[in-house]
């Protein structure tokens, strides 16, 4: 029986920064929102797919960007097979990139300057099926 699910979450930053006493340094941003879209075809063929939203605004650098879609053919228990573009596991926050997942209000200094911490690829693979997919 065909299936549509949509999801999704976003992150708000506000900076007061006690030192200046209100001057025009505080600053708030959207660093993003990501919107869920899946789609189950079948007991066997399911889309997954998320849409990223960065910094509020395109005029003002942001961006919107594709950052994961992929489907997945469930085989069997064991063997399945997953392809499109999909996060790399590379990391320890590249696959759980998600604000509760970290602790701190940013992303770690390495996932943000020197790993990308949404760092993606197009391919395909063989997985385990996960209760998640």
């Amino acid at each position: 029986m065909p299936l549509l699910s949509i999801g999704g979450y976003g992150e708000i930053n506000y900076q007061a920064l006690v030192a200046d006493k209100g001057s025009k340094n505080d600053n708030a941003d959207l660093e993003r929102l990501v919107l869920y879209f899946g789609y189950k075809f079948n007991d066997s063929i399911i889309l997954n797919s998320e849409i990223e939203f960065e910094h509020s605004s395109t005029s003002k650098s942001g961006s919107v960007s594709a950052e994961m879609m992929a489907l997945n053919f469930l085989i069997d228990p064991l063997f399945n097979v997953r392809a499109g573009l999909m996060l790399a596991p590379m990391g320890g926050v590249n696959l759980i990139h998600e604000p509760p997942f970290y602790f701190g209000n940013n992303r770690p200094e390495v996932e943000r300057r020197i790993i990308p911490s949404t760092w993606r690829n197009i391919g395909g693979g063989f997985l385990e099926r996960s209760p998640l997919m």
